[in-house]
């Protein structure tokens, strides 16, 4: 038996038609510290589940039993969103290899024949109850990062434009031509109305757009709209007229190679994703700086890139910029946006079959490339 250090307690469901065997199953487990919750049948051990209050740590059942066996109970509970995730064993008498294969193809996480070793199978069932829990942890802190972020995003993200909208909108509400404002600050408060406002449509179409691009149906509706793109100056110049930062104050560059390969991609998409690597360049550029734009075939592909002469990125956070609502060194740095950019970018380049590769040099400068396949068809 197992030691007691080594006991994983949890609620077990096993669910078997023969008294005998299921009497000698809830003495084990309970001797081990379980507590068991039995079922004669499938159909018994879906009206057990209907009424516990929160769903089992795993569920043992046998496959033969009356009314409904267990690759039926297996299919109806992963048919259930409160229940797909519970952990589920087969403990049987059959032994046929087919058996095992479709139990598998159904979501079974283990297989226990009988007759079972009694320390084999405590063994099993807590290694399991171990795996699953430290999954179930790995999510749960995951999701309360993302709580966090977005909490820290809605905070000040939302709230700094929302805050410039309001300040300057009362001062245009309490506008009196007898005062001391100006019709020049006038048209400046507007100005900096019709700025807040811009910033934070951007941000709500970009928390949209990165869900539809990750879990909507982005694929289905990207198809429809893939053209030959003939000159990626096209869309440079466009991403730059829908660029939202103030891009006076760098100097931009846009170098396409002569005699460039034809290639197919939804210039709308496309567009979107080097607005987005346009705005972080300047978003992480000093003023003055250069930013260029190039496209060029590289290595069987058509490569379009955004190179600026910025802060740059240090080796260690390149490989996590991509991740939604991520920024580097959000706290000590406060930069503007969503941290959604690259993410929106990565979305957009699978749908293209496409890759975003990044290469920076922390004080140097970052470069981003969208490296486009070649369409063979053209």
């Amino acid at each position: 038996m197992q030691s007691a250090d080594a006991k994983t307690y949890g609620t077990l469901l096993v669910v078997e038609d023969d008294p005998n065997m299921i009497d000698v199953l809830n003495d084990i487990l309970t001797g081990e510290g379980y507590l068991v919750v039995k079922a004669g049948d499938g159909i018994e051990a879906l009206d057990v589940l209907s009424k516990m209050p929160n769903a089992p740590d795993m569920i043992i059942a046998d496959i033969m039993m009356p009314r409904m066996d267990g690759f039926e109970l297996l299919r109806r509970i992963r048919a259930e969103e409160a229940w797909m995730h519970v952990p589920f064993t087969f403990l049987t008498a059959r032994d046929n290899p087919s058996d095992m294969v479709l139990g598998k193809t159904l979501g079974a996480d283990e297989y226990i024949p009988k007759p079972f070793d009694i320390e084999d199978f405590l063994k099993v069932i807590a290694a399991r109850l171990r795996r699953y829990r430290s999954l179930a942890r790995v999510q749960t802190d995951r999701m309360q990062e993302l709580k966090r972020e977005i909490l820290q995003l809605l905070n000040h993200e939302f709230r700094t434009p929302l805050t410039l909208i309001v300040a300057y909108a009362n001062m245009v509400k309490e506008f009196d031509p007898e005062t001391t404002i100006s019709r020049d600050q006038l048209i400046e408060f507007l100005g900096n109305v019709n700025s807040g406002a811009q910033r934070l449509r951007r941000l709500i179409e970009n928390f949209i757009l990165l869900a539809e691009l990750q879990h909507g149906d982005g694929a289905a509706s990207l198809s429809w709209r893939m053209r030959r793109v003939d000159d990626p100056r096209g869309l440079f110049l466009e991403a730059l007229d829908n660029v939202t930062r103030d891009r006076t104050r760098h100097d931009f560059q846009i170098h396409v190679a002569d005699g460039l390969p034809r290639f197919t991609g939804d210039s709308e998409s496309l567009v979107i994703a080097l607005r987005e690597l346009i705005d972080n360049a300047i978003k992480f550029s000093p003023d003055g700086s250069t930013i260029v734009l190039s496209a060029a075939y590289k290595d069987g592909h058509i490569t379009l890139s955004v190179q600026d002469h910025g802060r740059g990125i240090a080796s260690d956070q390149l490989a996590k910029i991509g991740a939604a609502f991520y920024q580097i060194d959000r706290r000590s740095t406060e930069d503007q946006g969503v941290g959604a950019g690259l993410a929106i970018v990565d979305a957009i380049a699978k749908l293209h079959d496409a890759r975003v590769h990044v290469t920076s040099t922390a004080g140097h400068g970052t470069t981003v490339e969208l490296v486009m396949p070649l369409d063979a068809h053209l």
